[in-house]
């Protein structure tokens, strides 16, 4: 059996919830990164923050479906993902 080491990392990236007074800025910050999901504000949104307190990535969803992430790295550059949620709607038998 393999001993557990004593200089096992701990911890990780720590989950902040944006608050509705930074929404603007996080909002513009996707806009700058080429996002086009929404005209307006995501309406929920977090991000994650490294241990050296810097953020690395955004998760933010939209009022028409879209949903953002962007992925910061230490060197400055970024990628950015978008993706819309479909739904489709369950067909009604004709009587």
């Amino acid at each position: 059996m393999r001993a557990r080491s004593t200089t096992a990392r701990t911890g990780g990236w720590k989950r902040v919830p944006v608050t509705r007074d930074a929404m603007p800025n996080v909002a513009e910050q996707l806009r700058r990164s080429g996002c086009v999901a929404g005209d307006g504000d995501p309406i929920a949104a977090h991000a994650h923050f490294d241990r050296q307190n810097r953020i690395r990535r955004i998760h933010a969803t939209y009022e028409n479906g879209w949903r953002a992430t962007l992925s910061i790295r230490i060197d400055g550059s970024y990628s950015l993902s978008m993706a819309l949620k479909l739904v489709s709607k369950p067909k009604v038998a004709a009587e």
